[in-house]
């Protein structure tokens, strides 16, 4: 079997493509080089420590504490985190999570992640996505680069590349799944129609269909969109 040029990524030899399950790639699997370097330049040109978890969402916020308690106050952290609830192999939900910021930040806005609670602009960076099997649906709860409203990183075109890479990982491991996002500015629906086929929903039906199994405040009905995910490309599978 013969790596690809993509981390984590072969091919055999018959020309078939294997990756691993979404819970074992690394990070430079969902971020891009131009990010990750940003990242790094605005940490004394030291990459980010990168605390990867996985497990049942009990065990990974106590694994989660005692990590972040070793990790230096000034020293940006990247949180690479797969939780799921239910039991293994029969997974209500799936949720996939990278958060980057320093320690301090990081310990005071996990748990209201965890909670479905994310305040958009708190980290430097933060991603969320959860699966859910029964429906073979994916809902994106947050992508969010750099902190409050306005802020330096903006109109630079870092989340680009990175965003195609999130696309490339769902390509490949989430196929033929449903889509869904709340979608906040024109950026964002651009990507989420370009990238998804979005739409926005239709009816109260399509609403009511979709918050029976994610919920997303009362505020936001209206910015729902809907979409699915294709199949991957050959640049997803070797970038």
């Amino acid at each position: 079997m013969m790596r690809s040029g993509r981390e984590n990524v072969a091919v055999d030899g018959e020309g078939r493509i294997w990756v691993p399950a979404a819970d074992f790639l690394s990070i430079h699997d969902w971020i891009a080089p131009d990010l990750w370097s940003h990242f790094t330049e605005h940490n004394g040109n030291r990459e980010p420590s990168v605390i990867h978890i996985r497990g049942r969402l009990e065990d990974t916020i106590l694994i989660l504490d005692a990590e972040l308690n070793r990790v230096p106050s000034t020293e940006l952290t990247c949180l690479l985190l797969h939780n799921y609830i239910g039991s293994s192999g029969s997974e209500r939900r799936k949720d996939h999570r990278i958060l980057i910021d320093r320690a301090p930040t990081l310990r005071r806005q996990y748990l209201r992640v965890w909670h479905g609670k994310p305040v958009l602009g708190q980290a430097e960076f933060d991603l969320g996505i959860s699966y859910y099997p029964e429906r073979h649906a994916i809902h994106i709860h947050t992508v969010s680069l750099g902190r409050g409203m306005t802020n330096s990183m903006r109109g630079k075109r870092l989340m680009s590349q990175t965003f195609q890479r999130v696309v490339g990982v769902l390509r490949t491991h989430y196929v033929g799944a449903a889509v869904s996002a709340v979608i906040l500015a024109p950026p964002a629906e651009h990507w989420f129609k370009k990238y998804f086929g979005g739409k926005r929903l239709a009816s109260s039906i399509e609403r009511s269909r979709l918050e029976e199994y994610v919920h997303v405040g009362q505020e936001h009905r209206d910015r729902l969109m809907i979409g699915s995910i294709g199949r991957p490309t050959r640049s997803d599978t070797t970038k």
